[in-house]
């Protein structure tokens, strides 16, 4: 199994609520169990870095044993106070809202962190006295290679918002503006449930064709989240190692989050890609 390294961006439009304050915030409810989830945030070379804990509700788990030609299951139970738990280290830079992500299947996904980070957030919020205005939005950003994986996966979709490298705008009035943009981009919106399921194929359809200079689609994820996501074009792989390497270096204390977080080595590894090219532009680059 592999993990790989996804990028998100954050972005913040309550007014009065800065990043700063906000990642502020994050770390002074950092080791609180916000509903089987535990979350720890510090800041370490100029980044926000921290962790996601995802303890699973169970209490008893099965193992294959091969032997021979053959194998056997069996069923173990955990210890008392033991419980069986997701680890999902990330990378958050101070001023962009841009960041890295470490992701393996069946952990919890960068959406589940970005509802987890909205849900604080919007506590925050309504404790300053700010209650409808200024949301905090959230996007995976996904490489061309990836955009129809992630799209496959949608269970609808509810807006496409796309920029073609050639593009022909067809209404005459709109031509001589067309002509003259720097940027031309076209956005179409899916209010009702069932144009939201069909839209999925055409939209499917239309990114397998490519040719796109940049894209951000928001649609419904297997769980029932709404989802977004921006494609780019300059960037390579943000990385990836096997689960084995991950987790085996995994060691966290409760009592000391802070320092346990810095010397992590998991951390230390999202640090030096983070301020390796070409991730570093892309992490300091202002959100479009």
């Amino acid at each position: 199994m592999k993990v790989r390294i996804l990028g998100f961006e954050l972005k913040l439009e309550a007014p009065g609520l800065e990043l700063q304050a906000f990642l502020t915030h994050l770390h002074n409810v950092s080791g609180q169990d916000f509903d089987s989830q535990v979350m720890a945030i510090v800041e370490q070379d100029g980044y926000w870095v921290g962790v996601l804990l995802t303890i699973k509700d169970v209490h008893k788990y099965a193992q294959l044993k091969k032997d021979r030609q053959s194998f056997k299951v069996s069923v173990r139970d955990l210890e008392e106070g033991v419980s069986i738990v997701d680890v999902n280290f990330f990378l958050i830079h101070p001023k962009t809202g841009r960041g890295l992500y470490e992701y393996y299947h069946h952990s919890a996904s960068v959406n589940v962190f970005c509802a987890l980070l909205n849900g604080i957030h919007r506590d925050l919020k309504a404790s300053m006295g700010i209650v409808k205005q200024g949301a905090l939005k959230y996007a995976i950003l996904v490489k061309p290679e990836n955009i129809v994986e992630f799209v496959e996966r949608l269970q609808a979709v509810k807006s496409i918002e796309v920029e073609q490298v050639t593009y022909t705008f067809n209404e005459s009035t709109f031509k001589p503006v067309a002509n003259v943009a720097d940027r031309v981009v076209q956005r179409a919106v899916f209010r009702k449930p069932s144009k939201r399921t069909n839209a999925k194929d055409a939209v499917l359809a239309f990114v397998k064709k490519g040719n796109l200079r940049s894209a951000t689609i928001t649609g419904i994820d297997p769980v029932g989240r709404k989802e977004t996501f921006k494609l780019l074009n300059d960037y390579d792989s943000f990385g990836e190692y096997d689960y084995d390497d991950f987790i085996g270096s995994v060691s966290l204390d409760a009592a000391d989050f802070d320092k346990t977080i810095r010397e992590s080595s998991n951390i230390k590894s999202l640090i030096e890609i983070a301020k390796t090219e070409p991730v570093k532009q892309l992490l300091e680059a202002p959100a479009k």
